[in-house]
């Protein structure tokens, strides 16, 4: 089911392939879980990957929107992050680099979303590509973008971007709130031919 002229507009023009489509693979809603997973359709069928989340809503203030990777979910990453806010009073911040969100090789989450807001009217959205999964050579690439409002009344855009390094093949990808559920939420998974 490719989206045909509507690409463009979601995924903006680097989800755009030459003469290719993206194709729509699988959609899943957290059902109050902590996480939402996929452990099936990512191999080399699609060099890349995008997951559409789609209003992420935590149960508790404050909760981090994380991702890992792998078999057992503690993929090598490294990773860099930068960030836009303005605050209901007026403050902002723009092209700040989020230190918090980086990691060099680390095993753990990696945030996505910081401190989201659980009030009823809250939620992130965002995209996250993930390239070459299928590769037993190279490293995997991604990056993603999230906007939201963070739990003190901000609006907030952060930008992360880095790369799964495992030279195996990867064929699992989670997202989770790391602390209480994702009380509500849908993650679509499409390939890029």
């Amino acid at each position: 089911m490719p989206l045909g002229a509507n690409k463009a507009a979601l995924f903006g023009m680097g989800g755009v392939s030459a003469g290719g489509a993206i194709v729509f693979l699988a959609t899943a809603s957290s059902g109050g879980a902590t996480n939402i997973e996929f452990d099936s359709l990512i191999d080399a069928t699609y060099a890349e990957y995008i997951f559409e989340l789609q209003n992420i809503h935590s149960a508790n203030d404050g909760a981090n929107l994380t991702f890992q990777a792998g078999a057992s979910y503690n993929t090598a990453i490294t990773s860099g992050a930068f960030r836009a806010e303005n605050t209901e009073s007026g403050g902002e911040n723009f092209g700040e680099v989020f230190a918090a969100n980086a990691q060099h090789l680390g095993t753990g989450e990696q945030i996505l979303f910081h401190e989201m807001d659980n009030d009823n009217d809250s939620s992130v959205c965002g995209v996250f590509h993930l390239f070459n999964p299928g590769s037993s050579v190279f490293g995997k690439p991604w990056y993603a973008r999230c906007q939201g409002t963070k739990n003190s009344n901000t609006s907030l855009e952060v930008y992360t971007s880095g790369v799964l390094d495992i030279a195996a093949a990867l064929t699992q990808i989670r997202f989770t709130v790391a602390s209480g559920s994702m009380e509500t939420g849908t993650i679509s998974m499409y390939g890029v031919k």
